[in-house]
C-alpha cells in the first residue's frame, strides 16, 4: 500500500509536468521526471523486495524488531545480509522523491519546465507526502542506530548547503525555489534526529513550508501567466503595481528564510532546539549559517519588487489567486503566532 500510494502520486505528477503539450520545456520536464522517477521507483521496489525476503512480511513494524534474532524466510542465512541493503535502497528511492542531495538533480529542470500550478503541487504536496512516508518508515526501522544517524546528518548538511549555494546563482524564480526546496528537504531530515515529539515538529515545519510555497506560487502564477519565463526581472516594480500580492510574496519568502513573525521562524526555532537537545550542535550551526545564506537570494527577489521600476502596467487579478495567496499567508502567520496549537496535534 505504501508503494502504491507513492506511485499514484508520482504518476499523476509525471502527467501534470508534461500537461502543457505545446511547450517544449513542459515536454522535457515530463520526460525527465518520468525517466528518473521510474528508476527511483525501481530502486524503491527492489528495496521493498529485499526487506520482504529478510523478514517474511510486508508489515514495516516487524522490521523494527530485534534484527539479529530474525532469520530469512527461507531460513538459509542471517537477516543482516539483506535487511540493511533493502533499507538503503528504500531510503534512496524516498530521498529522490523529496529531492535531497545527491538525488536532487531532477528538481531544477522539472520545476522550471512544468506549468506553475504543477510546480506548486510538486514542491508542497509531493515533497511533504514523501517526507511523511520517509519519516514513518525511519521511525519503525530503527533510525536511531548510530550509522543511520550519521547518514542523515551528512545528507542533511549536503542538502542545505548545495541547495542554498546553487539558489544564489539562479535568475529564474522557479529554479530558485527548486533549490530552496532542496535546502528545506535537509531541514526536514533533521527532524529524524529529534527525540522530543519529532512527528509534531515535522508536521509543523511541513505545514509552514507548504503554506509559504502555496502563497509564493500564487503570486508567480499572476506575474508570469502571459510570459515565456519566470525571470526575476518579471517581478520588477510589483510593489508599485500590486502592493497586496507583493506583500504576500514577501511574507512567503521571509517565512522560508525563517524571519519572525512567520511560521517558518518558529518551525526552525523548535527544530533547532530539539536537535541541540539530541546532541547535534554542529549540525545546528551549519543549519543557522545556511538560513543566513538563504536570505541572500530571497531578498534578491524582494528588492526587485520594491526598488526597481515596473516593466509594464499589470491590470486585473483573478479573485481565486487573491484568495489563495491571502489565505495561505494568513494561515502561515496564524501558525507563527500560535505554534503550540499545531504541534500538540501530534504530541
Amino acid at each position: 500500500m505504501f508503494f502504491l500510494g507513492i506511485e499514484v502520486l508520482s504518476i499523476s505528477l509525471y502527467i501534470l509536468a508534461a500537461s502543457n503539450r505545446l511547450n517544449i520545456k513542459s515536454n522535457e520536464a515530463g520526460m525527465k521526471y518520468f525517466l528518473m522517477g521510474s528508476f527511483a521507483s525501481a530502486i524503491l521496489l527492489f528495496g521493498i523486495c529485499l526487506i520482504y525476503g529478510a523478514i517474511g512480511t510486508f508489515n514495516v513494524y516487524d522490521a523494527g524488531t530485534d534484527v539479529p534474532s530474525l532469520q530469512l524466510a527461507s531460513g538459509s542465512a542471517a537477516v543482516e545480509e539483506w535487511l540493511p541493503i533493502g533499507t538503503i535502497l528504500l531510503s534512496i528511492g524516498l530521498l529522490f522523491k523529496i529531492a535531497a542531495v545527491p538525488f536532487h538533480f531532477w528538481a531544477p529542470d522539472v520545476y522550471q519546465g512544468s506549468p506553475a500550478l504543477t510546480t506548486a503541487t510538486m514542491s508542497t504536496i509531493g515533497k511533504v507526502a514523501a517526507m511523511a512516508a520517509f519519516f514513518k518508515l525511519a521511525v519503525v526501522m530503527n533510525v536511531n542506530l548510530p550509522a543511520a544517524q550519521s547518514v542523515i546528518v551528512v545528507v542533511s548538511i549536503l542538502s542545505m548547503s548545495v541547495g542554498n549555494i546553487m539558489a544564489l546563482r539562479q535568475s529564474n524564480v522557479k529554479r530558485m525555489l527548486a533549490f530552496s526546496g532542496v535546502s528545506h528537504a535537509g531541514f526536514m531530515l533533521m527532524t529524524l534526529l529529534g527525540t522530543e515529539n519529532p512527528s509534531g515538529t515535522l508536521f509543523y515545519y511541513s505545514a509552514a513550508y507548504a503554506l509559504a510555497g502555496i502563497a509564493a506560487f500564487s503570486v508567480i502564477l499572476y506575474v508570469c501567466k502571459s510570459r515565456d519565463n519566470e525571470d526575476i526581472t518579471n517581478f520588477n516594480g510589483l510593489g508599485k503595481t500590486n502592493p497586496l500580492l507583493a506583500a504576500v510574496l514577501t511574507g512567503a519568502l521571509l517565512s522560508m528564510a525563517g524571519i519572525p513573525i512567520f511560521a517558518g521562524f518558529f518551525a526552525k526555532l523548535i527544530l533547532f532546539g530539539q536537535v541541540i537537545s539530541a546532541g547535534y550542535i554542529a549540525l545546528v550551526i551549519v543549519a543557522v549559517v545556511n538560513s543566513i545564506i538563504s536570505v541572500g537570494y530571497y531578498f534578491k527577489l524582494i528588492l526587485a519588487m520594491y526598488t526597481k521600476e515596473p516593466n509594464e502596467e499589470r491590470t486585473g487579478t483573478p479573485i481565486l489567486i487573491y484568495a489563495t495567496a491571502v489565505i495561505s499567508i494568513s494561515l502561515n502567520i496564524a501558525m507563527g503566532l500560535f505554534p503550540s496549537v499545531i504541534i500538540d496535534l501530534l504530541s
